[in-house]
């Protein structure tokens, strides 16, 4: 699902009410929080196109094949189209996740890691 700038201003805009209202910090969620469901993605003519996660997935602390398999079922439940938010910390879940999206031909959106942690945005076949 992709959104126009003015739709995602709308979303930030309730992220960050969400995020206070609940009493968390100021600063960036965790990434086990759960409530960052959209990533800005900027394509290759440059342009952003914010992509929504329908379901969020935390397999932080957890080593290859549990984050795969986790997917794999989280996957099966959702809907054709929709899109899977998962964070995960083992070193190897970049390339497990490629060769994951390859062999069942989910569409790897995004990928992105920070301080040792992972973020893949992935679309269901």
């Amino acid at each position: 699902m992709h959104l126009s700038p003015a739709d995602a201003t709308r979303i930030r805009l309730k992220y960050t009410l969400i995020r206070d209202h609940k009493g968390l910090s100021a600063g960036r969620p965790s990434p086990t929080s759960g409530l960052l469901k959209w990533r800005a993605i900027t394509n290759v003519s440059g342009e952003e196109k914010y992509t929504v996660a329908d379901r969020s997935l935390d397999t932080t602390g957890l080593t290859c094949p549990i984050p795969i398999l986790k997917a794999k079922k989280a996957l099966a439940e959702m809907a054709q189209g929709t899109v899977l938010e998962i964070v995960a910390t083992d070193p190897a879940a970049p390339k497990d996740f490629v060769a994951f999206c390859r062999a069942t031909g989910h569409t790897l959106v995004d990928t992105s890691e920070q301080d040792g942690t992972f973020r893949f945005l992935i679309q269901r076949a």
